[in-house]
Order: structure tokens, then C-alpha cells, then sequence
């Protein structure tokens, strides 16, 4: 099973997570994560993905603009 998570608000980049760089980067990305990683433990999971967006702000930073 594949399963994926589209999740549109919050910047979330690779480990480790940056909480609070904006204002919804928090509660629902933590919630997010977790599920995910979760998912991921299960036997019949072969994948998991979070789809999300980037950000082309210079202030957050440029890993935040990448598409993957």
C-alpha cells in the first residue's frame, strides 16, 4: 500500500523540522509528520509521501523554495 499526505500549509523541509517559521509551520505539520512516520512502521506500507508547496521567500530560506 501506498498512501500520501497532501498537506499545503506549514513550510516543512528534511529533517530537522523548523517549527514557527511561519504561522501555520506547527500543530498540523507535527500531526502530519507523526501520522506519516507512523504509516510508514506498518507492514503492508510500502510508501509514504507528503505532498506540499514551496516557498520562494528569501527570508525562510532557499531549501524552502526546492521542489523536492
Amino acid at each position: 500500500m501506498r498512501i500520501m499526505h497532501i498537506s499545503l500549509g506549514g513550510c516543512l523541509s528534511a529533517p530537522p523540522v523548523k517549527y514557527g517559521m511561519t504561522e501555520d509551520t506547527g500543530g498540523h505539520i507535527a500531526y502530519v509528520l507523526g501520522a506519516a512516520m507512523a504509516q510508514a512502521k506498518l507492514p503492508e506500507v510500502e510508501e509514504v509521501t507528503i505532498v506540499t508547496r514551496l516557498f520562494d521567500a528569501p527570508e525562510l530560506g532557499a531549501v524552502f523554495a526546492q521542489a523536492e
